[in-house]
């Protein structure tokens, strides 16, 4: 019912308004994964809404704040993991330096470097285009 409300328009609203807020960010970045990614046609409103954008530029926002970046970098990866097409959004928008820059800032943290292994993981598997974007 939330997703049929505009609950995903909404929520990414709510990044796109209030950019310097991490805690809007962490809010509104977990209310888009979880009603983004349960199925495929709500995955794709998050991506037709802006949404990839929005992610990754909180993610380039405020890549220090620990608790933002495991946020963005975990919807990140279930984006990536649940279509092919993520794969060549997120090189496009520039997420791989997104990833990178969260990692090195966030070295003590193993969520964010687990999820960021595993997103660049997954875009080195998808195409050696990918692959050289990683590297």
């Amino acid at each position: 019912k939330i997703v049929a409300a505009g609950g995903i328009p909404t929520a990414l609203a709510a990044l796109a308004a209030h950019p310097g807020s991490p805690e809007v960010q962490i809010a509104g970045t977990v209310l888009a994964r979880r009603l983004a990614c349960d199925e495929k046609g709500r995955k794709d409103e998050f991506v037709r809404h802006g949404g990839m954008e929005c992610l990754l530029h909180a993610l380039a926002l405020h890549p220090s704040h620990a608790e933002m970046v495991e946020q963005g970098l975990d919807h990140l990866r279930a984006l990536v993991c649940l279509a092919p097409e993520m794969p060549e959004k997120v090189v496009a928008l520039g997420g791989v330096k997104s990833v990178l820059a969260a990692m090195q800032l966030n070295l003590g943290r193993p969520i964010v470097q687990e999820c960021g292994c595993s997103i660049l993981s997954d875009l080195a598997w998808e195409s050696e285009v990918y692959q050289a974007a990683v590297v």
